[in-house]
């Protein structure tokens, strides 16, 4: 009822409501139900929404993202965009694709910033030594 054609790909649908729904509908809380709300509300959301937006960003950057190839035929493989699991929080099913970096310069600078982030993580890490039980 709120959103017109839920189950087609209609970017152009936020043109018109910041969530995407159809006009005269009530946004009033539709952004955000993922992270609870009232004074229950998630208080990590806004970090949640700000790493999930570069995360999503870095990887359409680096990545080609198509179909997955069927062996036999040679043909793409369709996704099935309806295909997700039943339950309050639902999430698509495991589907195939083939994902490719853009360039041998992208995986340049991948390699370079992930050896980068090996030492800012490294002082996070947990020796296995304090994992081990007290005598």
């Amino acid at each position: 009822e709120a959103y017109d054609v839920p189950e087609k790909f209609k970017p152009e649908r936020f043109l018109l409501s910041s969530v995407g729904v159809k006009p005269g509908v009530d946004e009033t809380g539709r952004e955000d139900l993922q992270f609870g709300g009232g004074r229950r509300v998630c208080p990590g959301k806004i970090l949640a929404k700000n790493s999930l937006a570069i995360n999503v960003m870095n990887l359409v950057w680096a990545f080609k993202w198509t179909n997955a190839i069927d062996n036999e035929t040679k043909n793409p493989i369709p996704v099935d965009i309806d295909n997700y699991s039943k339950g309050i929080s639902t999430a698509p099913n495991p589907f195939k694709c083939q994902i490719t970096p853009r360039s041998s310069m992208h995986i340049a600078l991948i390699e370079k910033e992930m050896e980068h982030a090996k030492e800012i993580f490294k002082g996070f890490e947990v020796l296995d030594k304090l994992c081990e039980p007290e005598e």
